[in-house]
């Protein structure tokens, strides 16, 4: 898989995490064509107005209601900030449809644990390279348990 020095980048989920990676990759001083799917039609608002208030958003951005109305097969970077619940499936049609270098998943990765196992074969088979961002992990309770095994 090849890249030029336009890169693509595909958010699925445009909430409260979602929001903050497309804000932050919209302010990257770097040519970038961002596609985000997002469902919730007052999420897209929110997040285009976020967008709106930055000085150097020279991105290209587009937002789609569902990820079958993506025509790019090409992604540097797939970032999914959905739920839990749906992430299995979101990261299937990823891995299945699309040519991808990075994934970064956010969150709790998975709500049950055969979901770890079946999306991990995956993404041997695709030879992707995934990413977990888990804010979580400076909290307090997190960090205790972290010095306890340390």
């Amino acid at each position: 898989m090849s890249f030029d020095n336009n890169l693509n980048v595909l958010v699925i989920g445009s909430g409260n995490l979602g929001m903050r990676h497309v804000q932050a990759l919209g302010s990257v001083n770097h040519e970038l064509t961002i596609l985000v799917v997002e469902p919730n039609i007052s999420a897209i608002k929110r997040t285009k107005s976020i967008l709106n208030e930055l000085d150097n958003n020279s991105a290209d951005i587009s937002f789609y209601r569902k990820l079958e109305e993506v025509k790019t097969k090409s992604f540097f970077l797939v970032i999914i900030a959905t739920t839990s619940i749906e992430r299995k499936d979101v990261c299937k049609k990823i891995l299945e449809s699309f040519s991808v270098k990075f994934i970064l998943l956010e969150k709790i990765l998975f709500a049950n644990e055969s979901d770890y196992y079946e999306i991990s074969e995956l993404i041997s088979k695709c030879e992707v390279d995934v990413f977990v961002n888990c804010s979580m992990r400076t909290m307090p309770s997190y960090l205790q348990i972290k010095n306890y095994f340390d």
